[in-house]
């Protein structure tokens, strides 16, 4: 009998332990402590090539994110906020503070730092006019919407404000239902990437 993946369904996200600048840069003593894990098949559960990994941190009135994306095409040619940039390069978060399953919040972010964010009353009820006040920037190595190269990575970081959230504060011990996921353009073919298998849980 095939052993099951070992499925990320739990993690702990510290406490920032300094002042975190929105730069995409990640050069904070918080990115250098937080946590890192790395993503996965989001239907096997199985390792992932090339790597992707995400940290977490929080404030009482803010919610950290950074990924770290190795990435051979760095590919997103949409231009207006809320254009369908999963499908092509995207780093994406879903938020269920509450953790009722009845609502969430999906926000996203290609390489050219473009937005994707929306509310969701119910599954895939999609709500596009709503929008966040996330902070968010990018950093990338490479050239976009060149497939005669070879890129190499990108990075994405995230300040969400927990009151887009209608959370009034962060604190230790909350618990909330969270995914992450990945959308790639890569070189081999179209790749998803998860924190969590939601198809293997």
């Amino acid at each position: 009998m095939k052993a099951k993946p070992d499925i990320h369904s739990r993690y702990q996200v510290f406490k920032a332990e300094d002042e975190i600048t929105i730069d995409g840069k990640l050069d904070e003593k918080t990115w250098a402590s937080a946590t890192e894990v790395v993503m996965v098949d989001p239907v096997t559960g199985g390792k992932m090539f090339p790597k992707t990994a995400l940290r977490a941190a929080w404030d009482e009135k803010k919610l950290y994110v950074a990924f770290t994306a190795e990435d051979d095409n760095l590919e997103c040619t949409y231009k207006k906020r809320d254009d369908p940039i999963y499908d092509q390069d995207a780093v994406e978060i879903f938020l269920d503070p509450d953790g009722d399953q009845k609502n969430y919040y999906e926000l996203q972010v290609s390489p050219t730092g473009l937005i994707f964010d929306s509310f969701l009353p119910e599954y895939r009820k999609n709500q596009n006019d709503w929008s966040s006040t996330m902070e968010v920037a990018v950093q990338t190595d490479g050239t976009m919407n060149n497939k005669e190269d070879v890129d190499k990575s990108w990075t994405a970081e995230f300040a969400i404000p927990v009151e887009d959230l209608k959370v009034e504060a962060i604190k230790a011990g909350d618990t909330w239902k969270a995914n992450f996921f990945r959308l790639d353009s890569a070189k081999a073919g179209r790749k998803g990437y998860a924190w969590s298998a939601p198809r293997n849980n």
